[in-house]
């Protein structure tokens, strides 16, 4: 998808989501997919697809009556329809999930991704746990370290990672 198209879908999106009437549902009512997205997900992101599930949405809704459209019984081209409508229903569901999942930024914030406390790890002066592979994985970049969602999380890795090496002078970190 171009840029130019992709700000656009955003700022469709931007505008349904100001139009609709919000309703407070409790957080246990939102399905475990969206809270699963809100706690692992930046805002911007969830934007963005967000954006792209409603540009795919208007491509499979036509690849889907064009397949109907082709259809001359109940047998012919059921393969194609049924391929079609499998995309198109859970192209549907992702962009559900992820319009939940901003709500949920909008009325259970702490409970999101953004607002979660982080840690990491610092191994050695300036060196880093990552997510990569390794004895354990290490970078010098403090951005590209691991986060953890809760200190005991991270105090498990560390002691992980004591296994191979002693790492005294390593030290867990709120992000």
């Amino acid at each position: 998808m171009k840029e130019n198209q992709k700000k656009k879908a955003l700022k469709i999106i931007n505008q349904r989501i100001e139009k609709l009437e919000k309703i407070k549902f409790k957080y246990e009512q939102y399905s475990l997919w969206s809270r699963q997205i809100a706690r692992t997900t930046t805002k911007k992101e969830i934007k963005e697809v967000i954006g792209i599930c409603d540009y795919n949405r208007k491509h499979l809704a036509a690849s889907h009556l064009k397949a109907l459209s082709k259809s001359t019984s109940m047998t012919s081209n059921s393969q194609r329809r049924a391929q079609s409508k499998n995309a198109m229903l859970g192209n549907y569901e992702k962009y559900t999930a992820y319009l939940n999942a901003l709500e949920l930024y909008e009325f259970y914030p702490d409970k999101c991704f953004d607002n979660i406390r982080k840690y990491i790890i610092e191994l050695e002066p300036g060196v880093w746990i990552a997510d990569w592979d390794g004895d354990p994985g290490r970078t010098k970049i403090k951005e590209n370290a691991k986060v953890f969602e809760s200190r005991k999380k991270a105090e498990c890795m560390l002691n992980n990672c004591r296994i191979y090496r002693e790492f005294n002078n390593a030290i867990i970190i709120k992000k």
